[in-house]
């Protein structure tokens, strides 16, 4: 017979997404204890802590008694911890973390548009053969972009600064950087230099030489475009050492930061999406008021304003 307690104990294993044999597992018993369980016996009372800490609720709300005690954010981070990573080999495959994480996401996206108050799954669509598909939000506190083509998802979400956009861009030392690095981007070369930079693996390191004759580009380039990258307008992310060669003479070698090269990683997915023009917004909402624009031009600290020096 059915008690509150096994209906809650159904309710919040299948809402994790795990079996009864990994709760099982988790707690120390058999799975037919846990079977039992969710057919009307109950478990020892020094195993209730056990499970309510495991699905990140009160053991009052394993009787029923309680239903508002797990906030939005907990709920999630307990669905997305209860996501299985198989191992496969010795990598580890994690689509279908990522998978839940873009259904997230995306639902923030759904939530936008007040008309729609049921969730539906995104429509992701081959852009080689239907066009640039997309989602986006324009509000008055930011805007968030979802690109959903197969050949590349990815999702950005931007809060505006509290003084606004076009003050934070205002800064002098922000544009001369800048500048600086379209300017070295510009540069084809430069391009497949800092992509053949962000393949090294956190253990490795290259000579200046090697490059070059993985590239075919001439040394001396390839050398002030390392230097470039390793000097401080592109922050902490490539980086300059010192060997001693074969013929007692120092010698450049150059590593990448793993976990900062996602950086020119973005920047590069960023100007992709510039380069492209959606031909179609899955879930569109622009509910930014007044003229809609980002940068407000009597913010930008360059320009004049009509006013004579």
């Amino acid at each position: 017979m059915d008690t509150t307690f096994s209906v809650q104990l159904q309710k919040l294993r299948k809402e994790k997404g795990i079996t009864q044999d990994v709760l099982a597992s988790h707690l120390g018993v058999s799975p037919q204890a846990v079977s039992k369980w969710e057919n009307g016996s109950y478990p020892d009372g020094d195993l209730l802590p056990q499970i309510a800490d495991f699905f990140g609720v009160s053991i009052d709300h394993l009787y029923g008694r309680a239903t508002d005690d797990i906030s939005l954010e907990q709920r999630i981070l307990n669905q997305l911890q209860s996501i299985e990573i198989r191992k496969k080999g010795s990598k580890y495959d994690h689509d279908e973390y990522f998978e839940q994480m873009m259904k997230i996401l995306w639902s923030m996206q759904v939530a936008s548009w007040r008309s729609d108050n049921v969730y539906y799954d995104r429509n992701v669509i081959d852009d080689e053969k239907n066009g640039y598909l997309a989602s986006q939000l324009n509000m008055n506190c930011g805007t968030s972009f979802m690109s959903l083509n197969k050949s590349l998802e990815y999702y950005m979400l931007i809060k505006e600064p509290e003084n606004g956009f076009a003050r934070y861009f205002s800064d002098e030392q922000r544009l001369n950087d800048m500048t600086k690095l379209f300017r070295f981007f510009g540069d084809k070369d430069n391009l497949k230099i800092t992509l053949f930079m962000m393949s090294l693996k956190w253990d490795e390191s290259v000579r200046s030489q090697t490059i070059a004759i993985q590239l075919d580009i001439p040394v001396e380039k390839v050398e002030k475009a390392l230097e470039f990258l390793a000097d401080s307008v592109v922050k902490h992310t490539f980086f300059k050492a010192q060997i001693i060669n074969e013929f007692n003479k120092s010698e450049s070698i150059y590593h990448a930061a793993h976990t900062r090269t996602v950086m020119p990683l973005m920047v590069l997915v960023a100007v992709d999406g510039m380069l492209k023009t959606p031909q179609n917004y899955s879930m569109q909402t622009c509910s930014r008021e007044g003229g809609g624009e980002w940068i407000h031009r009597n913010e930008l600290a360059f320009i004049k304003n009509g006013k004579k020096e």
